[in-house]
């Protein structure tokens, strides 16, 4: 899907995420970076593109731990489903 992303969030500890992925984020929009450190994208390029950058590293796990994964993947897959129709 080419349409801009309002919200991003990553949750991968790993920089995954560069400047062609980060380009389909609209601008303004937030990106929250929930992983732990490196993160999924480096913060300045986030900034650079326009893209507000949310740091909340490891926020799911601090606050739920047992059911941070369940949540995201959830999250996930409801927005996926719904930039489908």
């Amino acid at each position: 899907n080419d349409k801009p992303r309002n919200i991003f969030d990553s949750a991968v500890p790993e920089r995954v995420l560069g400047e062609s992925e980060l380009n389909g984020i609209k601008r303004g929009a937030p990106f929250i970076e929930l992983a732990s450190a490196p993160g999924g994208a480096d913060e300045e390029l986030v900034r650079a593109l326009g893209v507000k950058f949310v740091p909340a590293g490891g926020l799911p796990g601090q606050i739920l731990p047992a059911a941070a994964g369940k949540i995201v993947y959830e999250t996930v897959k409801e927005m996926m489903e719904e930039e489908t129709v």
